[in-house]
């Protein structure tokens, strides 16, 4: 796992900050969306800004040295493709997820999602007496035990998923 980390003020700063966006996933389209913004945005103003130099501003911004090394951090970061998960348990919210390459299932923790009923208690490797039962999809199915959070892939804006392990029957 890349962490997501920028130069800016002679330190590591984390990428994606809140004043420049939401939890949003930054990747080298987002980025190529924002410069694409704010070319269209300058331009109102007689202000033309290449192709390149708009990417190199957005670069700029998240406190890269430049559009290639953005573009290399960003490419080799490893973001899950989360799917909507229909659960039987009630009050949990919205939750997505997907199965990481161990057979884990990654719960997105979105501020839709509550989760924190699953986590283990203090002393706890896992909360056994509270499964996730998830109906859908059908890769997805079946009662899971909360043992923590996969902090890899969290970052001071966006909340590590919980990790669940599939009960064994």
């Amino acid at each position: 796992m890349v962490i997501l980390t920028g130069r800016r003020n002679g330190g590591t700063t984390p990428i994606g900050t809140p004043e420049l966006g939401d939890s949003t996933m930054l990747t080298t389209a987002v980025l190529k969306a924002q410069s694409k913004r704010l070319r269209a945005h300058l331009a109102k103003s007689d202000i033309v800004l290449t192709h390149s130099q708009g990417l190199e501003a957005v670069a700029a911004l998240y406190g890269h040295r430049d559009w290639n090394t953005a573009s290399a951090i960003l490419e080799k970061t490893y973001y899950p493709d989360y799917l909507p998960l229909q659960v039987l348990n009630r009050g949990v919210g919205v939750l997505s997820g997907c199965l990481n390459t161990e057979g884990k299932l990654l719960v997105e923790n979105t501020h839709e999602a509550k989760l924190l009923t699953f986590f283990p208690s203090e002393g706890q490797s896992q909360n056994r007496e509270n499964p996730l039962i998830v109906l859908k999809p059908s890769a997805l199915a079946g009662r899971w035990i909360c043992e923590g959070r996969d902090n890899r892939l969290g970052t001071p804006w966006i909340s590590p998923p919980f990790i669940f392990n599939l009960e064994k029957s």
